[in-house]
């Protein structure tokens, strides 16, 4: 059964919250872009999926205390943005 986008999304901004380092944020970005990008998703959807993701992680971060993942979201969203701009060339 295939992931929904939605589902998909959610598991990233997890690991993205759990991770230990901001190295481990940019890994599980890059990682679950490239994994979208294998999959033949189009290059719209996945720019879509990134503004959605983005905008989620604004959301979260009102709610989040923790300093850890403050920093977590704060890199994951300009690591996000970075790729936004060349979804075309990353690999």
């Amino acid at each position: 059964m295939a992931i929904s986008l939605e589902d998909y999304r959610l598991k990233l901004i997890n690991k993205i919250l759990s991770a230990s380092s901001q190295d481990d944020v940019k890994k599980f970005v890059g990682t679950a872009i490239r994994s979208l990008k294998e999959n033949k998703v189009h290059d719209h959807v996945i720019t879509r999926f990134i503004l959605k993701t983005i905008a989620r992680l604004e959301v979260i971060k009102i709610e989040i205390k923790d300093l850890q993942q403050s920093k977590n979201i704060q890199t994951s969203r300009i690591e996000l943005y970075n790729i936004s701009f060349n979804v075309q060339s990353f690999i």
